[in-house]
């Protein structure tokens, strides 16, 4: 069996870019129509004022609902975290004392090094919400 070698003569290649260019044409005439004639419609005019009007409330009801969410979680979150951390600052408070107080020689930088160690924990887990046992 052969095979056909389909191969497109110039005269087709130009027929389809002509093809092309004349169907821009009456797509860009056919817009030009359409929105002219849309322009002038009454009726057009009054469900595009109402459709903006429409989208226009309910972004400001979104904006609303919005800071609502924010401001309510945000002041219930900060209520309940005000004890926690006031009771974080007193062992921090603790464990500085702790470490300043009654150690000598290499002890005294184990024992600042733990006590580090400790807060910052302490400081990741309320940052990642994650409570420490």
């Amino acid at each position: 069996m052969k095979q056909a070698l389909l191969v497109a003569a110039p005269s087709t290649c130009i027929s389809f870019a002509m093809a092309h260019i004349l169907q821009r044409i009456l797509m860009n005439l056919a817009q030009q129509f359409i929105v002219k004639s849309l322009a002038n419609n009454p009726a057009f005019q009054q469900f595009a004022v109402r459709t903006a009007n429409h989208a226009k409330t309910m972004e400001q009801r979104m904006m609303n609902l919005r800071q609502r969410a924010v401001g309510s979680s945000f002041g219930q979150r900060a209520a309940e975290e005000a004890p926690k951390r006031a009771s974080a600052s007193q062992q921090g408070a603790q464990r500085h004392r702790e470490a300043t107080q009654g150690t000598q020689g290499s002890n005294v930088f184990l024992h600042r090094a733990r006590a580090f160690a400790s807060a910052l924990k302490d400081e990741v887990s309320k940052d990642f919400g994650g409570t420490r046992k």
